[in-house]
C-alpha cells in the first residue's frame, strides 16, 4: 500500500525524523517497507516567468522563450502547446538530471536557436501519466502566480513529497490507512497525533431509509448532503496527496470520496440520491440479473453477491462498485454517503467470480474496521472545507455486538514468554503509548486495534515497542540438532544430479490445471479413484484444478517449445503432487521424462535418438542411484491408452505400478517423443539391501555368443536374458542383446554371455555342457530354436 510521508506528517508530528529513520523504524517493527521515493525530483530547477513567447521562424510548433529566473533572464526553445506569455513555469537549468528521462540536459542549438534549459513537464519531473489530467499530460506543468521567481518549483507545486510502499501484514488491517499508521507512527516513536479536524453529524431526520436483509452487512450509515458542488476545485494538495497514492483527481466529490478512504481506511460510496427510484435502500444478497457498472461494463449479478438495490433496482455492487445510472457528476446537488461493512468473504468471492477489482474491495478482503463508519464519516465531511453544503439527514442500519470486552494479562508470565526483566513501568510506556486501558492483570479491548485479543498479542507489541533494547540471547534450554538434509531429501537430490549429469533439463512448471488437462493421463489412476482438488475461487478457469500428476505439465511444456522450434529436448520434473483418494488425503512425489527427437552426446559430431532405449536408460541409472535391484522391476506392454500399445510399458516392482514410460500414442500428434512418469516417492521408501564387496576373481571371463530364432513374435528379449541366467547359473555373469537379424519374416536375437568360474579356469568340455545346457532349457521352455 501506498503512504505519502507529507501527508504522515501532517497527522503525526514527524518533526525532526527524516524519512530515512522513519523507514527503518518501521521496518524493524514489523512492517515490509518495499520501497520509499520521491513524488517528484531533479536537480537544477527553478520556478522562471515567461517574459515573451514567439513563434519559431522554422517551426510550426516550437517557440522561442525568454525566461526569468530571478538572477538572469535565458533563451529557451519550447515546444508545449500551452506555453504562452506571462506564465510560471518549472525550468531545469543546464546541466540538471531528471530521473524520470534518465538524461542530464547540455546547452543546445535547436533549430538554429539556443536553448538553455527546458520547461518540464509533470511526466518529466517524475508523475505517472496515470494520474495527470489530459491537459497536464500534453502540456507543461503551469504554476500559480504566487510561485517566488527563482525559487524550487518542486516544493511550490506541493510535490515535495516521498511515496512509501508497505505492504501491511493480515493481522493489521488498522493500518491499512494514514490514519490508522500514524498511530502505530506515534505510539513507535513516542510523538503525539495532531488533532484531525471531524464534523459532527447532528442526526436530523432522513429522507432516505436504509435496511439490511443479509447477514453479509452488520452496518449501514448514510449521510445525505444538499449543496451545490458544480464549481467546486479539488484543492491542489488533496490531488498531490492522491498522486502520492497514484489515485487520478476526477472531480471534486469523487476525489473527497478517494481521499477520505486513503485517510481513514474506510471505503465510501456516493448516490445522487435524485436518480435512485425510491427513497429507499436496501441490503440483499439474493437478486439475479444484469448490472451496469460506474466503468459503463454489464455484469451478471447472482445469489451471494451482495447488492444495495433501491425497488429492486441494484444502486451498488457492495464494496466494489457502484451504478453507472446513479453516478455522481458536476450536476449532482443531493448526494449519499454511505460508509458500511461487508462481509469481506462475499466481497472476495464476488470481485474474483467477476474479475472486477477496485480500491474499496480490495480494502474489504483484507478486513475493514466496522466501528469506525461513524468517525470516517465524520472525516470526510471535514474536508468539504469552503463547500457550501449541509446535512439533509442521516440514517443508520446497525445490528453489530456492542464492542466491549476484556483479556487477562500477567506481567509475570510476559517475561516468562519472553525471557525479559520488564518492569511494570516499562509495560505501562507500551499501554500508554498505544492508548490501551488496563489493570494488573486485565487488558481492555480497543475499538482501533482490533488484533490484540490475548496476552500473546500484548508480548508482541512490547516486543516491538523495545526493539532497540538489548534482549539477553541463551542457547542453555535450546536442543542441540544437526543441520543437513534428511535421508529422503539426500535421495531426491542424487536423482536430480544423476539425471542432470546425464545432459537432462530441470523444469518447473504451474500446480494448477485446467479441467481437460487434470484428466489426460492418469498414469497410476486405471480406476479413477484419485480425485483432484478443485479451488472454491480460481482466478481463471485454467488454472481451477490442483494437478494430480505431472506428465501433463511436461507435455504441454513439450507443445511450447515447440511452438518455437526448440525440437531437441530432453526434460525432467521432479514434484509433488497432492489429491484424495477415497475421500483421504494423497501426497505422492513424482518424477516425469520427456525427450525428443534428437540428444547431444558430443555436440552435432555425435548424436542419439531419443527413444525407449534411452529412457529405459535413464530410469535403470535412477534405480542405480537409489541403490535398486532392476531385477526386482518387470516391465509389461502398457494398457495406458495415451501410449502406443506396442512402444510403452508400464513398469512393475512386485504387483505395484510404478511407473509408464515409452512412445505417445499417435492420437497426441507429437511424433519423435517418448515420455515417462514415475512414482518417485515409492522408489524413495523402498529398503535397499547393504552394498556388498566382493572379491574379485583372478581368473578371466570367457565370452560365447549365442543367437536364437523367435518361432513366436510375441517373445520378448527380456525373457529370453531370465531363461539364459537362470539357466547358467552362476557361472553365467552377464548376458547383453548384440544384434538383430530380420530375413523373410523371421526374426532372431544374438546374445553375448559371459561365462566365469571364481574358483577355477573352465576346460572347453566344462564349458560346452553349460551352453548345451542353456541351449535345451531356452529352446524347450519357449518357442525359439538355436540359429546355426
Amino acid at each position: 500500500m501506498l503512504f505519502s510521508y507529507k501527508l504522515l506528517s501532517k497527522l503525526v508530528d514527524l518533526e525532526g525524523i527524516s524519512v530515512e529513520e522513519l523507514v527503518n523504524k518501521l521496518t524493524f517493527s514489523g512492517f515490509e517497507v518495499e520501497s520509499y521515493k520521491p513524488l517528484a525530483q531533479g536537480s537544477k530547477l527553478v520556478v522562471g516567468k515567461v517574459l515573451s513567447c514567439l513563434n519559431h521562424p522554422d517551426s510550426d510548433h516550437l517557440h522561442l522563450l525568454k525566461v526569468d529566473i530571478g538572477s538572469d533572464v535565458l533563451d529557451i526553445v519550447c515546444g508545449a502547446k500551452n506555453v504562452r506569455e506571462g506564465i510560471k513555469v518549472c525550468l531545469a537549468l543546464v546541466g540538471c538530471y531528471l530521473p524520470a528521462l534518465d538524461v542530464t540536459l547540455k546547452k543546445s542549438v535547436i533549430r538554429g536557436y539556443p536553448s538553455s534549459g527546458m520547461c518540464c513537464s509533470l511526466t518529466e519531473l517524475g508523475i505517472d501519466k496515470f494520474v495527470q489530467s489530459e491537459e497536464e499530460q500534453n502540456g507543461i506543468v503551469v504554476l500559480n502566480d504566487d510561485a517566488e521567481i527563482g525559487s524550487d518549483p518542486i516544493v511550490a507545486l506541493g510535490l515535495d513529497d516521498y511515496v512509501i510502499d508497505i505492504s501491511i501484514l493480515a493481522n493489521r488491517p488498522d493500518c491499512l490507512s494514514h490514519i490508522g499508521l500514524a498511530r502505530e507512527i506515534s505510539a513507535l516513536f513516542n510523538r503525539k497525533m495532531k488533532p484531525i479536524k471531524e464534523y459532527g453529524i447532528n442526526k436530523a431526520n432522513s429522507l432516505i431509509k436504509v435496511n439490511s436483509l443479509t447477514p453479509s452487512c452488520k452496518k449501514f450509515e448514510l449521510v445525505e448532503i444538499k449543496g451545490d458542488f458544480k464549481n467546486m476545485k479539488t484543492p491542489a494538495s488533496i490531488v498531490n496527496y492522491l498522486r502520492a497514492v497514484n489515485i487520478r483527481s476526477i472531480s471534486y466529490i469523487v476525489d473527497i470520496g478517494n481521499f477520505s478512504m486513503s485517510l481513514t481506511g474506510q471505503p465510501l460510496h456516493m448516490y445522487d440520491l435524485d436518480k435512485i427510484p425510491t427513497s429507499e435502500l436496501i441490503v440483499k444478497d439474493d437478486f439475479e440479473g444484469k448490472f451496469t457498472a460506474l466503468d459503463q461494463k454489464e455484469y451478471e449479478i447472482k445469489k451471494g453477491d451482495i447488492v444495495i438495490s433501491s425497488n429492486n433496482v441494484p444502486c451498488c455492487l457492495g464494496g466494489i462498485m457502484g451504478a453507472y445510472f446513479c453516478r455522481v457528476d458536476e450536476n449532482s446537488t443531493h448526494i449519499g454517503i454511505e460508509a458500511a461493512n461487508f462481509s469481506h468473504k462475499a466481497i472476495r468471492q464476488t470481485s474474483s467470480r467477476l474479475g472486477l477489482a477496485s480500491d474499496s474491495s480490495s480494502l474489504f478482503a483484507r478486513g475493514v474496521n466496522p466501528y469506525l463508519t461513524q468517525e470516517a464519516l465524520n472525516v470526510t465531511l471535514s474536508l468539504f472545507e469552503g463547500s457550501n453544503f449541509e446535512i439533509a439527514g442521516s440514517s443508520v442500519f446497525d445490528c453489530m455486538e456492542e464492542f466491549k470486552g476484556s483479556y487477562p494479562f500477567s506481567l509475570e508470565r510476559l517475561n516468562h514468554r519472553l525471557g525479559t526483566s520488564f518492569t511494570k513501568e516499562d509495560i505501562n510506556k507500551v499501554f500508554d503509548a498505544f492508548k490501551l486501558t488496563h489493570t494488573d492483570t486485565a487488558v481492555d479491548r480497543n475499538v482501533y486495534r482490533l488484533d490484540l485479543n490475548e496476552q500473546c498479542d500484548i508480548e508482541e507489541e512490547v516486543f516491538r515497542f523495545y526493539q532497540d533494547r538489548t534482549i539477553p540471547l541463551s542457547l542453555d534450554s535450546l536442543p542441540i540438532t544437526e543441520g543437513g538434509y534428511s535421508p529422503r531429501q539426500k535421495k531426491v537430490l542424487k536423482v536430480r544430479q544423476t539425471l542432470i549429469e546425464a545432459g537432462l533439463d530441470q523444469i518447473f512448471t504451474y500446480t494448477l490445471l485446467d479441467k481437460e488437462n487434470d484428466n489426460s493421463f492418469r498414469i497410476f489412476d486405471k480406476n479413477h479413484e484419485i480425485e483432484s482438488y478443485v479451488l472454491a475461487h480460481p482466478l481463471t478457469e485454467y488454472h481451477m484444478y490442483i494437478r494430480s500428476d505431472i506428465l501433463s505439465s511436461l507435455i504441454a511444456t513439450i507443445r511450447s517449445n515447440f511452438a518455437y522450434k526448440h525440437d531437441d529436448l530432453a526434460l525432467f520434473e521432479i514434484s509433488e503432487v497432492d489429491a484424495k483418494k477415497d475421500g483421504k488425503p494423497l501426497a505422492k512425489t513424482y518424477l516425469s521424462i520427456g525427450l525428443t527427437n534428437f540428444i547431444d552426446e558430443q555436440g552435432m559430431l555425435k548424436r542419439e535418438k531419443a527413444d525407449f532405449f534411452v529412457i529405459k536408460g535413464l530410469f535403470e541409472r535412477v534405480l542405480q542411484v537409489l541403490n535398486i535391484d532392476s531385477k526386482r522391476v518387470s516391465y509389461v506392454f502398457t494398457s495406458n491408452h495415451n501410449f502406443h500399445s506396442y512402444k510403452a510399458v508400464d513398469i512393475y516392482i512386485g504387483k505395484d505400478l510404478i511407473g509408464t514410460m515409452g512412445e505417445l500414442h499417435p492420437k497426441h500428434k507429437l511424433k519423435n517423443a517418448v515420455v515417462g512418469e514415475f512414482d518417485l516417492s515409492y522408489l524413495l521408501e523402498m529398503k535397499s539391501p547393504r552394498l556388498r564387496l566382493e572379491e574379485k576373481s583372478s581368473y578371466l571371463p570367457i565370452r560365447r555368443d549365442l543367437s536364437f530364432v523367435l518361432l513366436d513374435p510375441q517373445i520378448r528379449c527380456e525373457q529370453m536374458i531370465k531363461e539364459i541366467k537362470r539357466a547358467g547359473g552362476k557361472i553365467v555373469s552377464d548376458v547383453q542383446i548384440f544384434d538383430t537379424f530380420k530375413k523373410d519374416g523371421m526374426v532372431s536375437y544374438a546374445f553375448a554371455l559371459k561365462l566365469l568360474n571364481p574358483d577355477k579356469t573352465m576346460t572347453d568340455d566344462e564349458i560346452n555342457a553349460i551352453l548345451d545346457k542353456i541351449i535345451s532349457s531356452v529352446t524347450s521352455k519357449m518357442k525359439v530354436e538355436l540359429r546355426k
